[in-house]
């Protein structure tokens, strides 16, 4: 993916979040055949290609933030991801979950979506999932297909544990990976875009001007104007 691509994909993922951005990612950075349904994918499958299309443009160190949820202190925490990739593999796609109130299939993009437009999200999710079974669905029973879905397709929601250092509250946070995946994305356009900036404005360049000027070259225009 060159700059062009860069800022094209930047420029599109601005318009949407969520569900519609992990898909673009995985779409626009080439990680997907063209006539794939990105959005059947189950989540796990769909994270763990995100991950590891993340790891090959960016490197296997990230610095994640949360905020602790008792004291609201901003914390920062580096994570091995080419250890966590190798933790991760996602469930096969046609696996059945099997709980006391019947049959599911993993849920997809798709199913969330669709969910997330209903007065009960998780309901609505866990009836369009059900493959086998007629009995209603209450409290008790989605919090044990939460627990099947997740021992089913770990990959599907890695949580991390983390101890906050100004309170002391140990507490476990879910990690992001579009969301991680997308700010390393938007930072690099950023700077692409300043790039384009600082050179358009001291040579008169256009911005297919300067994006067509190699990074080795630019790099050393950009040495130059700093002085």
């Amino acid at each position: 993916m060159d700059d062009t691509a860069l800022l094209d994909l930047w420029e599109a993922g601005s318009n949407c979040q969520g569900l519609d951005r992990a898909l673009l990612l995985l779409r626009g950075t080439g990680a997907a055949r063209p006539d794939e349904d990105l959005s059947a994918l189950p989540i796990g499958e769909r994270d763990v290609r995100l991950l590891r299309e993340r790891m090959r443009r960016f490197g296997t160190h990230c610095e994640a933030t949360v905020d602790c949820p008792v004291c609201g202190e901003r914390l920062a925490f580096p994570l091995d991801l080419d250890a966590l990739s190798a933790s991760l593999v996602p469930a096969a796609r046609d696996v059945v979950v099997a709980c006391s109130s019947g049959s599911y299939r993993l849920p997809n993009s798709q199913d969330i979506a669709a969910a997330l437009g209903q007065p009960r999200p998780r309901l609505a999710l866990a009836l369009r999932c059900r493959l086998h079974g007629d009995t209603p669905i209450d409290e008790a029973a989605l919090d044990e297909l939460d627990t099947a879905m997740a021992a089913t397709d770990p990959a599907a929601l890695v949580d991390i544990a983390l101890a906050c250092q100004a309170c002391g509250v140990a507490f476990t946070a879910s990690f992001d990976i579009a969301g991680t995946f997308w700010s390393d994305v938007s930072r690099q356009a950023r700077q692409v875009l300043d790039e384009v900036h600082l050179l358009a404005s001291a040579y008169g360049w256009s911005e297919h001007e300067v994006l067509a000027v190699p990074q080795a070259r630019r790099r050393h225009y950009l040495r130059r104007l700093a002085g």
